[in-house]
């Protein structure tokens, strides 16, 4: 797939790509007898500056001169905490006027099998939870089908409800000094002009609402012109492979918090269900941590860490992506949902040092696809090159045929039906497997939570 572009010796192109945007130079990417032409930072927007800022993306206009396209494009300014404690290889300076620009990469060698079709394209949409990483964190493609991995439209913290995403904006922006009314225009106005440096002041602020990020989109009629599942009726049937890895909450435990776990279970249950979600909030949140610290005795530091890493992963993540899932098979596609179980503990760099334990866990399957470590410098050992070999080879398989074992059935992946709600495919080291428990059968919980939650009602049934 390329994904190890990155650490290749790059060369400027010798010529220019015509391209509908304007005239482009780009690189050339050699590795062994493959060439692969690369194009980084090309513009796809107005600068979002003056009267365009915080207005739809404008499309750049077209240019006669040859824009040099050799290195990647800034990114935009970051508002979440994440940075600071992750190492990110390619750091670089926010620039609100150039941020919006996207990487293209295209293999230069013929292929015989899309002779007269045209390749398939996979486009790479970053993750970052609307508050940090960019397109340059990782080589960029995309993806024919849809992959959401580790994130979808239903996990809780991925929409809003318009009313608290309202309230959340009123909130903030008092925070940031706003003295005037409610006057949705007032208030635009006043932001337009307002320096970004002075935006991201969020030291004692407090968000009025359930969730973690302060930005997140919201059913505004426009974008999102309806809820969630009357969209998903009316789109096109896709494949969609869709996952988690085994630890997502782990990533998420990285807080520095030196407070006993127990303390933060019980902070971030109530983070994550307020008084928004329902009139049983309270009831709710008393449910969740009953659930989780279970025959666990309040002395137990190590064994409470690993409950809040689940409760972190199946709240920000694991609910939302096997009720994708079962809303996709619903309404007519074929899907296949997996768990990524492997790692290389060499791969957490200094964090090795303050997880509470080694594990798979959010963005580490990104290496075997991108070639790309986020928590540290990827350097791959055998088994990791062999793991690179079974993930490439199963989303070049999805991007190709919409079925991640491809035409010769390469690997033993069943297609994810409500027959067993729960059975997922493993993909693990050396030889991944069916499965039949989700998350050790949490998901039934799991379940009756989100179905008491009265924004995840609204944003996805319209309720």
């Amino acid at each position: 797939m390329g994904g190890h572009l990155s650490h290749l010796e790059r060369e400027e192109h010798p010529e220019k790509l015509d391209a509908s945007c304007g005239p482009i130079r780009g690189n050339v990417y050699r590795h062994d007898t493959k060439i692969v032409d690369g194009y980084l930072g090309i513009p796809y927007a107005k600068p979002p500056i003056g009267e365009l800022r915080f207005k739809k993306p404008v499309p750049a206009d077209i240019w006669t001169d040859t824009k040099n396209c050799t290195k990647y494009g800034p990114r935009c300014p970051q508002s979440g905490a994440f940075p600071e404690m992750i190492k990110f290889h390619k750091d670089d300076i926010p620039d609100e006027a150039n941020c919006l620009n996207l990487n293209v990469f295209a293999p230069r060698w013929e292929s015989d099998e899309f002779k007269t079709s045209g390749r398939p394209v996979m486009v790479y949409v970053h993750g970052g939870g609307f508050e940090l990483s960019a397109s340059r964190d990782y080589c960029d493609y995309s993806v024919s089908g849809v992959v959401p991995m580790s994130g979808n439209a239903l996990c809780e913290f991925a929409c809003r409800t318009c009313r608290n995403e309202a309230k959340a904006c009123l909130e903030y922006i008092k925070h940031i000094g706003y003295k005037g009314s409610d006057d949705s225009q007032e208030i635009l106005n006043w932001l337009k002009h307002k320096p970004i440096e002075e935006m991201d002041k969020l030291t004692g602020y407090q968000l009025p609402v359930t969730g973690y990020f302060i930005y997140q989109p919201n059913i505004d009629g426009d974008f999102l012109s309806k809820p969630l599942d009357e969209l998903r009726k009316e789109a096109p049937k896709k494949s969609v492979m869709v996952g988690v890895a085994e630890h997502e909450g782990l990533f998420f435990s990285l807080t520095g918090d030196p407070r006993p776990a127990d303390q933060i279970l019980k902070e971030m249950i109530c983070v994550s269900y307020k008084e928004d979600t329902g009139e049983k909030f309270e009831e709710n949140r008393k449910k969740v941590y009953e659930f989780y610290a279970k025959n666990v005795d309040p002395n137990d530091e190590a064994k409470l860490k690993e409950k809040l890493v689940d409760f972190l992963g199946d709240t920000i993540f694991n609910g939302g992506t096997i009720a994708c899932a079962q809303a996709s098979v619903k309404y007519g596609n074929d899907v296949w949902f997996y768990v990524f179980d492997y790692v290389n503990p060499r791969g957490f760099g200094e964090l090795e040092q303050v997880l509470p334990f080694v594990g798979p866990t959010h963005c580490t399957d990104l290496r075997y696809i991108l070639g790309e470590g986020l928590y540290s410098e990827f350097k791959p050992d055998d088994a990791d090159w062999e793991m690179i070999e079974t993930m490439t080879t199963m989303y070049a398989n999805f991007a190709k045929y919409g079925n991640p074992n491809g035409k010769n059935g390469l690997s033993h992946w069943e297609p994810y039906t409500m027959d067993h709600p729960e059975r997922h495919y493993r993909i693990a080291y050396p030889r991944g497997e069916m499965r039949e428990e989700y998350h050790k059968g949490r998901w039934e919980f799991i379940k009756m939570i989100r179905d008491n939650n009265k924004n995840l009602e609204e944003v996805v049934y319209g309720r």
